[in-house]
């Protein structure tokens, strides 16, 4: 009798949850997940969409009530939030924005360094560098979106944020930055993973080894 009774609680508290919409895997929140980009789109009341250094897209989604004119196309952004369940989506939880400005090498954060520009500073904390790093290359020119940028690209391909800076301020678009990184990167690991029958991954071989400089038994 009792077995029969568990049985049909069993079976009721199944309808119960399937009638109110309620499964028992329900509300189980997403990872933890911080992306850095630039904003490509914003739909206002919906969402914005962020392209990373290695040029995927990902869909951020606000809470409602969100102030939609936060973020404008181009904006450099950092965003913290926890993955949706589209491993491209996001639910933002907070963010950081630091559009592209022009920079002064005698204004007030470059004369001095006991006082650190805000943004920089969470920046250094967020990318685990000195803050004179970033304050050295703000106080040359470059914005801190474009060094936000850098940062994130170089600990996603290995590339000297410094050059990297160099090449946009030259004229190279981020996009155009991310894509020829991304194809040196891949090409670095294509080339590391074969190997050539004697150890060498860099230049093919033959199982064989060469001199230096073979002379084909003519005295050199």
């Amino acid at each position: 009798m009792k077995i029969k009774l568990s049985i049909f609680f069993s079976i009721l508290l199944v309808l119960v949850l399937a009638f109110t919409g309620v499964t028992p895997a329900q509300a189980i929140t997403g990872d933890p997940v911080s992306v850095t980009g630039i904003v490509v789109s914003v739909t206002s009341g919906t969402n914005f969409v962020v392209q990373l250094p290695d040029s995927s897209l990902v869909t951020v989604t606000p809470a409602a009530g969100f102030d939609y004119t936060l973020v404008t196309v181009g904006d450099a952004i950092m965003v913290n939030g926890t993955e949706g369940i589209d491993p491209s989506t996001i639910d933002l939880i907070d963010f950081l924005v630091t559009p592209v400005e022009p920079t002064k090498q005698d204004g007030f954060y470059c004369v001095q360094s006991i006082i650190q520009q805000p943004a920089a500073a969470k920046l250094a904390a967020r990318f685990s560098v000195d803050y004179a790093t970033i304050q050295s290359m703000f106080c040359n020119g470059a914005g801190l979106g474009n060094i936000m940028l850098a940062l994130a690209t170089s600990q996603t391909t290995g590339s000297d944020p410094a050059l990297l800076l160099e090449q946009h301020a030259n004229g190279t678009g981020w996009g155009q930055i991310w894509q020829e990184t991304n194809t040196i990167q891949n090409q670095n690991s294509s080339a590391n993973s074969q190997g050539n029958g004697n150890g060498n991954s860099i230049n093919p071989g033959n199982g064989h080894e060469k001199p230096d400089k073979p002379n084909n038994g003519k005295k050199p």
